[in-house]
């Protein structure tokens, strides 16, 4: 498939992050190399223009919040100094599964091209936390689920069933990571601080569109905490729904 690259974090940043932990994790917007002319952005979440010491809002992608946040977890924003300002997610008591649901713009799908769906984290200790790439309005059909367990693996599952571990990660690390779908061939690709985890896998979903990027953590045992900064979601062709709905085909941050 073809990839973009990111340069999201210059030497000098990464090292004040690391220092900054768990306070923050500070990320400028990736540069897109693919396709030539430049994507729609769907959903840009980099919270600096959100109040320090606040709980995020839920307004969606058009003010670049999730549309929801789960009983059971705080979501403040952060920033500590000389850096951005990230989402710090916490969890206390969940009944399952819980954390930040992150809708596209206008409400709509991806129905084909190429879909990238990424976000930068950083974890203060290990944790169990996953990331979910699903349809709009439920989330039975699996694009793809990566799984960031507590000891430090990474996984994948999707709705051919799992690939198994796929890599590692470790505490205090800044963990770029790229979810790439290619719609028109049903495959996708999955990166980590640019280096290719998975590579072209099928996920067997047929006749549905990607319309979330969900983040959650899968048990409410501590250490419970991530930071995230960037959540982004760009798509190679414009959907339908955005015109339908009166919004411009530029990116709207």
């Amino acid at each position: 498939m073809n990839r973009r690259t990111f340069d999201w974090f210059s030497t000098g940043t990464l090292l004040l992050v690391l220092l900054a932990l768990p306070k923050a994790v500070a990320a400028a917007t990736p540069a897109w190399h693919e396709p030539a002319g430049g994507p729609i952005t769907l959903l840009l979440a980099d919270f600096n223009d959100k109040t320090v010491g606040q709980p995020i809002g839920t307004g969606g992608a058009a003010v670049g919040e999730p549309t929801y946040i789960d009983f059971g977890v705080s979501a403040i924003v952060e920033q500590p100094v000389g850096a951005n300002r990230v989402l710090a997610l916490e969890a206390d008591a969940l009944p399952s599964a819980s954390g930040a649901v992150f809708k596209l713009l206008g409400g709509t799908e991806i129905e084909e091209g190429l879909a990238t769906m990424s976000v930068a984290l950083a974890f203060p200790s290990l944790c169990s936390f996953n990331l979910y790439v699903r349809e709009r309005d439920s989330s039975a059909q699996n694009f793809t689920t990566l799984v960031l367990s507590s000891d430090g693996s990474i996984s994948a599952v999707d709705e051919n069933g799992p690939v198994g571990q796929i890599g590692n990660y470790s505490a205090g690390q800044i963990l770029r990571i790229s979810i790439e779908h290619d719609l028109d061939a049903g495959t996708y690709d999955v990166l980590l601080n640019d280096a290719v985890l998975l590579d072209d896998r099928a996920h067997g979903v047929v006749g549905e569109a990607i319309g979330k990027f969900l983040m959650k953590f899968e048990f409410a045992q501590p250490p419970t905490r991530v930071l995230v900064d960037n959540v982004m979601v760009e798509a190679s062709v414009p959907p339908d729904l955005i015109f339908d709905n009166g919004f411009e085909s530029a990116n709207p941050f």
